[in-house]
């Protein structure tokens, strides 16, 4: 991270009635008194893939050495590993904050295709690639705050909510990958000499196959097979199967959002903070 300051004294009245200086003061803002913090932009997906696997690693670990209850099955599902302390306040502050850094991931994302459709400079083409990463943006924005949500309202406390926000982030997050990974198919179309580009289209359709096949086993397939949503002792080895394929529609989707790290290359994300005059 850099932090620059681009002024540290106050500019004369001969710089003040100069050209670059009234260039700078546009819309009422004084771009000489700014400060700006420039991030390389793939420390988001990695900053993401960290808070995510050091989360799930610690509730893991931390309720088998507890022996906490995980229903009886013989491997838990991941939210059942968060819902008694110390698990619970780690698992939803972890999953809180990955899902910050999933949104701000899929806003770089908006912007760097955005970017590169314009580049492009074929309109018809460009206008079609935009509204399908507008979509992935709404679709990545959506589904980013539920992962949060399932978190919080653990499945000790409140079960019916909490799986409400399950069966509402696995279809949106899965809708995010597949739009997304349109419109790299798009790109990749456009721009036929980037093997890098290419390589990230399949190994995002790769993920996005998995994801999709491993949710339809957990979610539709496995609840439409248990007696009891919330008591698993009726049901142990479907339960116990329905854990293993969320871990695997997790594992999927980890490594969907690590892409990005390779598609981020050597960008890098600035925030700058001007002054208003209040003229």
């Amino acid at each position: 991270m850099t932090i620059t300051n681009k002024r540290t004294t106050s500019p004369t009245p001969a710089e003040n009635n100069s050209p670059r200086n009234n260039n700078n003061k546009e819309e009422g803002r004084d771009m000489t008194n700014s400060i700006t913090l420039s991030f390389p932009s793939r420390f988001f997906p990695l900053a993401a893939f960290i808070t995510f696997v050091s989360t799930v690693a610690f509730c893991i670990t931390s309720s088998r050495i507890l022996q906490h209850d995980i229903g009886g099955i013989w491997w838990p599902y991941l939210s059942d590993t968060g819902k008694y302390p110390p698990e619970s306040a780690i698992f939803g502050f972890g999953m809180t904050l990955t899902s910050v850094w999933i949104c701000i991931v899929v806003i770089l994302n908006y912007g760097k295709v955005k970017r590169d459709l314009e580049r492009r400079g074929d309109l018809n083409r460009s206008r079609i690639g935009k509204r399908r990463n507008r979509l992935a943006l709404i679709c990545g924005l959506v589904s980013a705050p539920f992962l949060g949500l399932l978190a919080v309202f653990d499945t000790e406390r409140s079960p019916e909510l909490h799986l409400y926000f399950v069966l509402v982030f696995f279809p949106a997050i899965i809708t995010y990958c597949f739009v997304n990974t349109s419109v790299y198919s798009f790109l990749a179309k456009i721009h036929r000499n980037n093997s890098a580009l290419k390589k990230s289209v399949i190994a995002k359709r790769w993920c996005c196959y998995a994801l999709l096949f491993f949710t339809t086993l957990y979610l539709p397939v496995g609840l439409s097979l248990v007696s009891d949503w919330y008591n698993y002792q009726n049901d142990v080895v479907v339960h116990t199967f329905r854990a293993v394929t969320q871990h695997l529609s997790v594992l999927c989707l980890v490594f969907y959002l690590s892409s990005f790290w390779f598609d981020f290359g050597v960008l890098r994300m600035t925030v700058t903070q001007t002054e208003f005059d209040g003229e």
